[in-house]
């Protein structure tokens, strides 16, 4: 077992928060907003088996960060949307 709150410092740590250019996005920033409780609630949409879900809750633990990603993207790099007519 480990202390989640060591895999969030190392992540914090080691992500980057200014990622630069990926193609078509420019000055990709990301940064972390949140973070999820540890109490399974992040997994709730999805059903899984109980040979998966298992793993979810003590003595095994997870960590879900809230990730905000701020980005430009150049005009050049939109297609204009051709608007054609119904025919009925």
């Amino acid at each position: 077992m480990t202390n989640t709150s060591l895999i969030v410092g190392n992540i914090l740590k080691y992500l980057p928060v200014v990622m630069g250019n990926i193609s078509p996005l420019i000055g990709v920033v990301l940064s972390v907003t949140g973070e999820q409780d540890n109490t399974g609630g992040v997994f709730s949409k999805y059903s899984y088996i109980e040979e998966q879900s298992q793993y979810i809750t003590y003595p095994y633990g997870y960590v879900a960060l809230d990730l905000q990603a701020e980005y430009s993207v150049r005009k050049e790099c939109f297609t204009d949307i051709e608007i054609k007519e119904l025919s009925c």
